[in-house]
């Protein structure tokens, strides 16, 4: 996906799921959400867009997240031109509109007014996906993937630095890393 959007839209998306009490007491690690997703090629988890229950993927390589044309006429959705900027689909359609989503629920997590990027075309041939939740939301957040337990956990970044290992008290390696402004990570191999 390639996205030359203005900040000022960046901007709007990143702030959805901000949560209003996230500082961990006594420097703890402080699960915000935890639940259940699917794999199908990608991880499904469901979320509530005005009280209704849609199956959304969970997409780390996505700087912003994105809804399927379809639930925005289903649901009745409002939507408007973007004004500044450009992003592409993979297949080189070019996405024109946003939405905006007045109830989005995302585990036990609610937010008001979230904006997100109306997809050019259908994201399936069979309908089964409405959207993605991609590093504009997840960005906030220590995501925590067990794919072993099908289980995605959101923490807060509110913690002790190198205290985030919950899981074992063995040993555990170590990779250095960070993000880049679209929100992807980088990592050396």
């Amino acid at each position: 996906m390639y996205s030359k959007f203005a900040p000022a839209l960046l901007c709007v998306f990143s702030l959805a799921f901000i949560p209003a009490s996230a500082h961990a007491d006594g420097c703890k690690l402080v699960r915000i959400a935890s639940f259940d997703f699917t794999e199908n090629g990608s991880l499904i988890v469901p979320v509530t867009v005005t009280g209704t229950s849609e199956p959304v993927a969970i997409d780390t390589g996505s700087p912003i997240s994105a809804i399927d044309p379809g639930v925005v006429d289903k649901l009745h959705l409002p939507e408007h031109e973007i004004s500044q900027g450009t992003m592409f689909d993979l297949a080189g359609e070019s996405a024109k509109y946003v939405s905006t989503l007045h109830d989005l629920g995302l585990g036990g997590m609610h937010a008001s007014d979230v904006q997100f990027l109306v997809w050019p075309s259908p994201m399936t041939k069979d309908g089964n996906l409405a959207g993605t939740i991609g590093a504009d939301l997840l960005r906030h957040y220590d995501v925590d993937i067990d794919f072993a337990a099908h289980r995605l956990a959101l923490f807060s970044q509110d913690h002790c630095p190198g205290q985030v290992v919950y899981w074992t008290t063995g040993a555990v390696a170590v990779v250095p890393m960070h993000i880049v402004g679209s929100g992807h990570i980088v990592v050396p191999v």
